[in-house]
């Protein structure tokens, strides 16, 4: 597939890397948070729920995408990153939007929103 043929110089690497660290770090916190309130009242919130979920999966998959551009940066002179590093990074960043995309569903009144329209 095309879509996980990603081209890098080596002068990038440096930039993405600290845009994992950034995202690793942003993905730490706010599951202490999520699970810091999960014990306090989390009763069903299916979209705390899923946060978590993906957040975790994001989190697991940036940190194996870091070790990846690392390993590979270090080994290979090509300026493409490998498929499965590449599939981690991309689904890493995926898994990160959904989670923060459902902490601001339970966070902003949407269910509401959604009765009082139709």
């Amino acid at each position: 597939m095309k879509f996980f043929n990603i081209e890098m110089k080596k002068d990038e690497i440096e930039g993405l890397l600290d845009w994992h660290k950034l995202l690793i770090g942003i993905n730490s916190t706010s599951l202490v948070a999520l699970l810091f309130k999960s014990s306090v009242n989390i009763q069903d919130n299916y979209s705390l729920y899923t946060a978590i979920v993906a957040l975790n999966l994001s989190l697991i998959m940036l940190l194996l995408a870091y070790v990846g551009i690392i390993l590979q940066a270090n080994k290979n002179s090509k300026n493409r990153l490998d498929k499965l590093t590449s599939f981690l990074m991309v689904f890493g960043w995926l898994s990160f939007i959904v989670g923060f995309t459902s902490i601001s569903i339970s966070i902003l009144p949407v269910e509401q929103f959604f009765k009082s329209v139709f």
